[in-house]
Order: C-alpha cells, then sequence, then structure tokens
C-alpha cells in the first residue's frame, strides 16, 4: 500500500545545498508560487502499467492537494506497487530533487528487488518553473501570512535535507531563524538549516 509521508518525523538524508545570500521579502514574493494547486507528472521510465500509472497519479492528485509540494513517489521496479513496502511518497519539501534523495534512500533501504529504486512521479506547484528560490507550500503560506506582516528584521530558513522550516523576527533574526529550523531539522537528523530570506 502506497504510504504518503510529510516531513514531519522522517529520518533525514545528507544533501550538499548551493548555499546562496538571502533575499528579500520583496523579491521572494515575485519568485514563489501560490500555494493554492499543485500538479502530477508520472515520469515514463517508471516502467508501471497504465493501470498503475492511472492509480498512482489519482492518489497522488488527492493527496497533493492537502499535503502540497514539493514531493515525489518512489518505487521498487521489481516490485508490486501496491503491495511493496519500498512504495513511499513524500510531500512538502522545497524541491523536488530534495524530496526525490530523501524518498530514494527510504525505498532502496527497503526493497526486495535487484533493481534500484526509481522516481515515478513528482508533485510541483501548479505552473512551475525553474526559479532562483522554491520553498514548500507550507513554508509559502507561513511567508504570505506570517513573514510578511510587522516591520523590523525578519528572517526565515530552511532545512533542504528535511523540509523543516523557521520564520524569526526581531533582533538578530538571521541566526535566531537558524538556530530555530536546525532544531526542528536536528530532531529528523539533519541540522542543515539556512537563511534563504532576509530583511
Amino acid at each position: 500500500m502506497l504510504r504518503f509521508l510529510t516531513t514531519f518525523g522522517m529520518c533525514a538524508f545528507a544533501l550538499t545545498p548551493a548555499v546562496a545570500e538571502p533575499i528579500d521579502g520583496k523579491a521572494a514574493r515575485k519568485m514563489l508560487f501560490s500555494p493554492n494547486g499543485a500538479e502530477v507528472t508520472l515520469r515514463d521510465e517508471s516502467g508501471l502499467s497504465e493501470t498503475n500509472r492511472a492509480l498512482l497519479k489519482s492518489v497522488l492528485e488527492a493527496e497533493a492537494a492537502s499535503k502540497g509540494y514539493y514531493g515525489v513517489a518512489v518505487i521498487s521496479p521489481d516490485e508490486d506497487l501496491l503491495k511493496s513496502e519500498a512504495t513511499v511518497a513524500l510531500a512538502n519539501y522545497h524541491s523536488v530533487e530534495e524530496a526525490a534523495e530523501a524518498a530514494l534512500s527510504i525505498c532502496n533501504e527497503k526493497r526486495s528487488g535487484e533493481a534500484e529504486c526509481v522516481v515515478a512521479a513528482e508533485i510541483r506547484p501548479k505552473k512551475w518553473e525553474a526559479r532562483e528560490i522554491s520553498l514548500s507550500r507550507e513554508a509559502t503560506e507561513a511567508f504570505r501570512s506570517d513573514y510578511r506582516k510587522g516591520q523590523g528584521p525578519k528572517a526565515l530558513a530552511i532545512s533542504r535535507a528535511t523540509g523543516q522550516w523557521a520564520i524569526f523576527k526581531g533582533e538578530n533574526a538571521v541566526f535566531a531563524a537558524k538556530i530555530q529550523c536546525n532544531e526542528k531539522a536536528g530532531a529528523q537528523g539533519k541540522a542543515d538549516c539556512e537563511t534563504v530570506i532576509a530583511d
């Protein structure tokens, strides 16, 4: 059975993020996608039958409506999609690539087949295109509803390995946001937070 897992309570996996200077809230506002709506794209190289492709897409579209982007579903090609313990879906990461790295690690640990696990589907925001910054739907919603309110120093930090994030407002916001984010990400085994938005 397909298990759709959010970032909460998941084990973390090492990633090598490209750390860049934070952008300000005004620039982030223009680059972030709407938190309303996500699209599921199936990958042809997954080798799934048409029946299983349709089933997977249907399940992911229903789950994406509540769990949001970015996410993936990964499968063990030698095993039954619905019966395999290795079939995993993750959502609420800050990019498809980061979700894929975590999901593939879980799948490959659990698979009993010979072939390495593959990404079968991706979940992205509607009308997705590559941009300088990407945040999970949850972090995007928090940016819109919380970060943008009020004046003074503020920052938003994210963990690429776990999908965690934190917003801090006040003195030393950049440092404090990273600390709060690392506390959450560290509970999942990877304290890799970086500040991506700061004012």
